[in-house]
């Protein structure tokens, strides 16, 4: 008798997802130091948000869950992501500059997933290092799905070729369990349109709260951080940055009136 296809036998799309912890953890340190501490120590929570998916999505399930850390810094964090289901690939520092081995051996991880029998539909990527947008290059020309969870400024590049993006605003609410619904990832919209000169736009209140902040701030602050300020205080600017296609593009016009 023969035996039905393993792909077939549970609902939900088959995903794998590739976590680049010390890119993720210090870009949420930067943002939130206590969503920091909870992506660290509770990955389970923050996976199964998104493992059930969202309104109109199906759930997903992580066939891959790989954790690639440095472990002469973040050891003490291993235990928490075993005991999630995670495997935990150690990278540690190869140079003097502290350059690790993540990338490499979670390139090398996700090209096996791509040409393995598992049939991986979604590639999760959590990361804002652009130096994956090649790797999703890749995932894209054999036509899978590609999410990138992003924690701290994206390039524009690196959002663009994924097909959704989690930004660090939405992925701060997973942690903190603010979300009203299981998280669904972001689409990623279509920015190649420019501002027309002279459109009147309405003024976002992500305006004043950027402005008060950096007033406030007792010296340079990182674009990154204000970027999350923005979005916290008005999230329908993640969609296109209101009209202006980045972030950059969408702060430097702030001093125009």
């Amino acid at each position: 008798m023969m035996e039905a296809n393993p792909q077939s036998r549970r609902p939900g799309i088959r995903a794998a997802m590739f976590v680049d912890f010390d890119n993720v953890y210090t870009g949420l340190h930067g943002l939130d130091p206590l969503a920091a501490k909870r992506f660290a120590e509770d990955p389970k929570h923050w996976a199964d948000a998104l493992s059930a998916g969202g309104a109109g999505e199906q759930s997903r399930r992580f066939l891959i869950r790989n954790c690639y850390l440095n472990p002469v810094v973040y050891s003490k964090y291993r235990t928490y992501w075993t005991r999630a289901g995670f495997r935990v690939i150690d990278c540690p520092s190869l140079t003097q500059r502290g350059k690790s081995s993540t990338d490499i051996n979670l390139v090398l991880d996700a090209m096996d997933a791509l040409a393995g029998p598992a049939g991986i539909e979604e590639f999760f990527i959590a990361s804002a290092d652009a130096d994956f947008t090649s790797l999703i290059q890749r995932f894209r020309a054999a036509d899978r799905m590609t999410t990138v969870i992003a924690a701290g400024a994206v390039a524009f590049a690196y959002r663009e070729m994924a097909d959704n993006v989690v930004e660090s605003h939405d992925f701060v609410a997973i942690l903190h369990g603010t979300t009203s619904e299981p998280m669904p990832a972001i689409r990623s919209v279509d920015t190649k349109g420019s501002v027309l000169p002279g459109r009147t736009k309405a003024v976002s209140p992500a305006v004043n709260e950027v402005g008060e902040f950096v007033r406030s701030a007792p010296g340079p602050v990182a674009g990154a951080l204000v970027a999350h300020r923005a979005l916290t205080a008005d999230p329908s600017l993640k969609a296109d940055w209101g009209g202006y296609g980045k972030f950059g593009t969408w702060v430097a016009q702030l001093g125009n009136g």
